[in-house]
């Protein structure tokens, strides 16, 4: 599996800040790129191997997972000095830097840049990369099926529709306040539903037989049902679609790039970051997450935890 993920990276910390990378978060923001650039090799990479123990001879270790035709690739693109990659240690080969030249660069931009990154990479070998991403700096993919499970929904339903994680948050990624409102051991889905906001109504924009894809169909129901690793999935078009990330075959990003919007700066979906990263593929695909009764079937995890510590979680008994 070769994937390209582009990731937009920015840290400015102010007292009380609207996200992540404008808070304080005493190293939480460099574990969490840490361990995104690391899970992202340690499951799709090329050094994955097995070891083979002889007593009489020295250790040998040979390849695992087809390791010779996985290949991570990951720029994360930052603004100028506004970052945290010189906390990371030695993971700097893992990675490949992009930093616009203008020194009062608009952080809101970087998610741009990242299309550019990807449109560039496409246009020189669309072939190349089996998947075309883009990843908030704070979400981690512990599924070593992740795209397997992608390439399954789309050989089943097409390319008109593209299947999203959902989010969650744990506590194991580290503390989470001082005023802790729940036990241990709780697993939040952060991505619910707004109010009575319904995000997906009145999208994709195009008609549907202007998408791509080997099974277009007129109309795309609201629930569907994907039968993988023996049991039936129940996927469904959820009114909160963002998952902070998307992941396109090539088919898909070429359907992408090619609409107006694809390099539109827009705040049209919740806020300028929000928007970067759901309101492009919103407007051009039909988007399904899985279902609450099966949302473990696609997931990333939100490494610092935002929603977890605002909410009291009743915890259910063994």
């Amino acid at each position: 599996m070769n994937i390209l993920i582009t990731i937009p990276h920015f840290f400015a910390p102010e007292v009380n800040g609207p996200y992540g990378a404008l808070r304080p978060d005493n190293g939480y923001c460099a574990k969490g790129l840490a361990t995104l650039i690391l899970s992202l090799h340690e499951n799709f990479g090329r050094t994955q191997m097995v070891i083979n123990q002889d007593p009489h001879r020295p250790i040998v270790v040979t390849p695992a997972n087809a390791a010779p035709r996985n290949n991570a690739q990951i720029v994360i693109v930052t603004a100028q000095t506004k970052h945290v990659l010189d906390q990371l240690g030695d993971l700097s080969h893992l990675f490949v830097n992009v930093t616009p030249a203008a020194p009062s660069f608009d952080p809101r931009l970087l998610g741009m840049q990242c299309r550019r990154v990807l449109l560039d990479a496409y246009r020189a070998n669309p072939s190349s990369f089996d998947f075309y991403g883009f990843m908030e700096h704070d979400l981690v993919i512990h599924d070593p099926l992740f795209f397997d499970k992608l390439t399954l929904f789309n050989s089943r339903f097409g390319n008109n529709c593209l299947l999203m994680p959902n989010r969650y948050e744990v506590e194991s990624s580290g503390e989470l306040s001082d005023k802790r409102p729940n036990g241990v051991g709780i697993k939040l889905y952060c991505d619910g539903d707004v109010e009575d906001k319904d995000f997906s109504k009145g999208y994709p924009l195009v008609p549907p037989q202007g998408l791509v894809g080997s099974q277009p169909q007129p109309t795309m129901s609201d629930t569907l049902t994907l039968d993988a690793l023996g049991k039936p999935v129940k996927l469904y078009r959820p009114r909160n679609p963002h998952s902070g990330c998307y992941f396109l075959n090539p088919a898909q990003f070429a359907a992408l790039a090619e609409t107006p919007y694809f390099m539109e700066l827009s705040s049209e979906f919740v806020g300028h970051f929000e928007s970067v990263a759901t309101l492009p593929i919103l407007k051009r695909f039909y988007l399904y997450k899985p279902h609450p009764d099966n949302a473990n079937f696609l997931e990333v995890q939100h490494f610092r935890p935002w929603m977890l510590p605002q909410i009291g979680v009743k915890k259910q008994k063994a």
